[in-house]
């Protein structure tokens, strides 16, 4: 079979992390390159078993899944995809430390204490007060990825 490229969709900042993993067991996964662009991981093998990748921290999905597996692309197509850095998806989790940048309750700093789609519940450090606001309001305080 021919080799072709995967692609793997990776939270922010684990991006290097997965690349080192990768690399370390290129031979037992059969992989002969792994190139990283901001929330993927390009992955150019003959054949991937998802659940072998899947399992590393920060890995998501790939991209183009069929009941086969991962769709395998050619090297035009992965040429032709725009690798210029898109609007990163922020990855919030319960007790994450989180700043409000827009609206009313802007530089209001607290912890995550629930998430829904769209809004988030954050104990709020100045108020002690229970505060909700839009998850595209806030942003990590003091991120170091």
């Amino acid at each position: 079979m021919r080799s072709g490229w995967y692609i793997l969709l990776v939270k922010p900042g684990y991006e290097n992390n997965i690349r080192s993993l990768l690399l370390s067991k290129r031979i037992t996964l059969s992989i002969r390159s792994v190139v990283v662009s901001n929330g993927y991981i390009f992955i150019r093998s003959s054949k991937i078993n998802a659940s072998n990748f899947l399992c590393y921290e920060g890995a998501l999905k790939f991209l183009g899944v069929t009941k086969e597996g991962p769709r395998q692309y050619t090297d035009k197509e992965i040429q032709n995809i725009n690798r210029e850095p898109k609007k990163q998806v922020k990855c919030f989790k319960i007790g994450d430390h989180v700043i409000v940048k827009k609206g009313d309750l802007s530089d209001i700093e607290g912890d995550i204490i629930s998430i829904s789609k769209k809004i988030v519940r954050i104990k709020s450090l100045l108020f002690e007060k229970l505060i909700r606001t839009n998850v595209c309001d806030i942003d990590f305080l003091n991120r170091t990825t």
